[in-house]
């Protein structure tokens, strides 16, 4: 019962911070390991669900048996899906910084040598995937380029 409660003030807490470092999904605009938090804290609270389901009912070890079963074929399945979704969206998130990061430099670059001047904004983008300019020099933002 206890663990029930653990994992229930675990969720609540997921539910109410900021995440330290950012990898939006492409399904969904939530924070890829706050996802892989909260869904592992859900299994682990259907598994005391099952457990506490188990401890109520006569003993019969077959049923016991079967619950245990259950749980461990979900746990199993559970880990196998999102791993490889984990891993799938993961690569993007970080195929997408790749390409920004070199973005960067290249236009950093490329402006330099046209331009005497450096440019002193820079784009960016924001927890929702929105570009944003940052004046380097003021560090004042902009949603358009000035």
């Amino acid at each position: 019962m206890s663990s029930f409660g653990i994992n229930g003030s675990f969720l609540l807490l997921l539910s109410c911070t900021r995440p330290f470092v950012y990898y939006p999904t492409s399904n969904s605009r939530r924070n890829l390991f706050q996802i892989a938090e909260v869904s592992s804290t859900i299994t682990c609270r259907i598994g005391n669900v099952l457990a506490l389901i188990a401890s109520f009912k006569d003993s019969d070890q077959s049923f016991i048996d079967l619950l245990g079963g259950v749980m461990a074929v979900m746990n199993i399945l559970y880990f196998i899906l999102f791993m490889c979704k984990y891993n799938r969206e993961l690569e993007k998130a970080l195929d997408r910084e790749a390409e920004w990061s070199a973005g960067v430099k290249v236009n950093s670059n490329l402006g330099a040598k046209l331009m005497d001047a450096v440019d002193p904004w820079i784009s960016a983008t924001d927890a929702e995937g929105k570009l944003y300019y940052i004046n380097r020099e003021t560090n004042k933002t902009a949603w358009n380029k000035p």
